[in-house]
């Protein structure tokens, strides 16, 4: 063990070298000299994803406004008048990607210019800002670095560049130096910084295991966090009057998540700032005397905690809050008119050659859809789902593909859903926001690929079967229906499927017959992973028109009369702006919408309906159930580590 942490070490220190950014000289001595009470007020947010302007939405159930930069300055403005002592700012990083503000990411750089603006002191660097590989990231660095005279660090310990390193991972080490250098930093891992009255803080940033697996176009090397936690620790207790480290890692629950497992591996750290999970903690977790705090998602709320560090050195914290960022907080005049200049920008740069802009109202619905939550929670039929799967038959069909027989969406890639009112351009990409096309410009391509009838029954039937414990393969349906019941054996579970044609007419679907199914970039991966998960037992191989194996998607990418991509956001916002208008002239989504419409039907029956027609693993189950589950609980675990990759 003490040869990996020492290896772990040397791959940090090989960039991050062996000293801290100091923004105050800092000596063991100096450190020592604890005269009386020290406090400090740490606000903190985390997963912003481009929720830089106000938005509506669910939050935990409430329906209201959340985010908005402006209003978050506003409050960090008055908690420095609040309190006597110094304030700071942190965040946990997925500072970006998840609003149209993403769309100017390379170009603008908005998300860390705003966050410079309000005096972020530091932050570190989630799986999202790799979603351009990089190279994209190192680009938009390159953009904060011309458009902005001063930047937050930026702090992320165990990213690795030592040894052998690729042109991109170059490319990535030589712009961080900049920027480190730029913010006000030494290195890369750690800072330390020091309030009016002498309290010295030490921060240190790290990425989580499934924020590395969730970020695998990063292209770049990872280091053990648990480890270069230690590494960290170690350096810095010596140095500061009291720890903190910035992670995107995440809590699942007050009990359970790699923060928590991280603050019970390195006790010497007195505050973690937690991002990554989306995780609202009204109430901190402590671990032994660590206190985990996490504030969210996307401008929600600002979370703030008091901390104070006696003359024997122990750090107790009081006033943990989580404050909400609504309606009744007013805007900052002097940042609104930035998000306001950045959100013109994306109106000029990209959406103008679709002819539409972030705030034009696209249709106007009557109620609240169901919440992602909920969709996560169940599984069901999502009206949601139901509507983005019809848009991309819709859109196929206004650009002359009309041989499409099924479209499908995966759970996994719906990111939010509507409220009652109007419903904007912006709302729409929201719901859509993930990827890239290969024109490297915001938001996943529709495609198209040929499956088998037997292979189309499959993914049904893993849909039935495995949805419940992995939900982000949950499916959504355009020209299928499917029942099924939830009592059968695991995968064995569908009793009837059939294709729906637009006149309602149900065609039963034949083991050899090829079937044209779309889908966005996500759903195609997930759908040609099954092979090497399962060895072969379980296959489904998305393929052209003759019947050979696609090997890159992109080459099957829809495409308008224009020849430009087909994007998911712009098929779902065209396809709501096509209902007949109301009284307003607006579009209005129809009634239909606004239930579950037979496409997916669940329902429950034991007994001999239970073994009615046995496939083959209800057959399977009936002589040896256990070894079956053992197998498929292997499965799941590789899929769901598989899927987190892939999104």
């Amino acid at each position: 063990m003490k040869r990996i942490i020492a290896l772990a070490l040397a791959s940090i220190m090989a960039f991050v070298g062996t000293g801290t950014a100091v923004f105050a000289d800092a000596t063991s001595d100096q450190a020592k000299a604890k005269k009386s009470k020290r406090s400090v007020r740490i606000e903190f947010t985390s997963d912003i994803h481009s929720y830089v302007d106000v938005t509506r939405g669910n939050v935990n159930g409430e329906i209201r406004e959340r985010g908005g930069i402006a209003r978050l300055s506003t409050l960090l403005k008055k908690h420095a008048n609040e309190v006597k002592y110094d304030t700071i700012y942190l965040d946990g990083g997925d500072f970006s990607q998840g609003t149209l503000f993403q769309a100017g990411y390379i170009q603008e750089a908005a998300e860390l210019g705003l966050l410079a603006d309000v005096g972020l002191t530091a932050g570190t660097i989630g799986n999202h800002e790799w979603d351009l590989a990089g190279r994209g990231f190192a680009d938009m660095l390159n953009t904060a670095m011309a458009k902005n005279d001063k930047l937050p660090p930026l702090l992320c310990a165990n990213l690795d560049f030592s040894g052998e390193l690729t042109e991109e991972q170059q490319y990535v080490q030589k712009t961080l130096k900049k920027y480190v250098k730029k913010s006000g930093q030494k290195h890369l891992g750690n800072t330390i910084i020091k309030t009016k009255d002498g309290l010295k803080i030490g921060l240190f940033g790290i990425s989580g295991v499934e924020s590395i697996e969730d970020s695998p176009t990063s292209g770049m090397k990872w280091a053990d966090q648990v480890e270069t936690a230690t590494a960290q620790v170690e350096y810095l207790k010596d140095k500061c009057d009291m720890i903190v480290c910035i992670s995107h890692s995440g809590v699942e629950s007050t009990e359970e998540g790699e923060d928590i497992e991280l603050a019970k591996a390195c006790p010497d750290i007195d505050l973690i700032i937690s991002g990554h999970s989306h995780t609202f903690l009204y109430e901190p977790v402590m671990v032994g005397n660590t206190l985990i705090a996490a504030s969210g998602e996307y401008l929600s709320y600002m979370g703030y905690v008091d901390a104070t560090v006696d003359k024997d050195g122990n750090c107790t914290f009081a006033n943990y809050e989580l404050d909400p960022i609504n309606a009744m907080v007013a805007s900052d005049p002097s940042i609104q008119p930035k998000v306001d200049a950045y959100k013109a920008a994306i109106d000029s740069e990209y959406l103008a050659e679709y002819g539409v802009t972030c705030d034009q109202t696209v249709a106007h619905c009557n109620w609240d859809f169901t919440s992602l939550a909920e969709m996560y929670a169940t599984h069901d039929e999502y009206p949601m789902g139901d509507l983005i799967a019809d848009s991309y038959l819709y859109e196929a069909r206004k650009n002359g593909i009309n041989d499409i027989d099924i479209a499908l969406v995966g759970l996994g890639t719906i990111r939010g859903s509507f409220t009652k009112g109007d419903i904007s351009v912006s709302d729409a990409f929201e719901i859509c926001s993930l990827g890239a096309g290969k024109d490297n410009s915001s938001g996943h391509p529709i495609l198209s690929a040929y499956i088998t009838g037997a292979e189309l029954k499959l993914l049904v039937e893993l849909d039935a079967s495995l949805g419940p414990l992995v939900s982000s393969i949950k499916m959504s349906y355009a020209g299928l229906e499917y029942k099924f019941n939830d009592k059968r054996a695991i995968l064995d579970k569908v009793t009837s499927v059939h294709i729906v044609r637009d006149d309602g007419t149900r065609e039963k679907i034949y083991d050899d017959k090829m079937y044209k199914v779309c889908c966005n970039m996500y759903a195609a991966n997930m759908l040609g992973m099954l092979n090497g998960l399962t060895r072969g037992i379980l296959k489904i191989v998305p393929k052209d028109k003759d019947g050979t194996e696609i090997s890159d998607f992109y080459d099957y990418e829809l495409v308008d009369a224009q020849g430009r991509e087909i994007k998911e956001w712009y098929a779902f916002a065209d396809y709501l702006s096509s209902f007949k208008p109301n009284e307003e002239g607006v579009s209005e989504i129809p009634a239909k919408y606004q239930d579950k419409q037979g496409r997916k039907v669940k329902y429950e029956q034991t007994g001999l309906a239970a073994i009615k027609n046995p496939g083959g693993t209800t057959i399977a189950s009936m002589i040896g159930v256990i070894l079956l589950l053992g197998l498929l609980i292997l499965v799941e675990r590789k899929i769901r580590k598989k899927v987190k990759k892939k999104m």
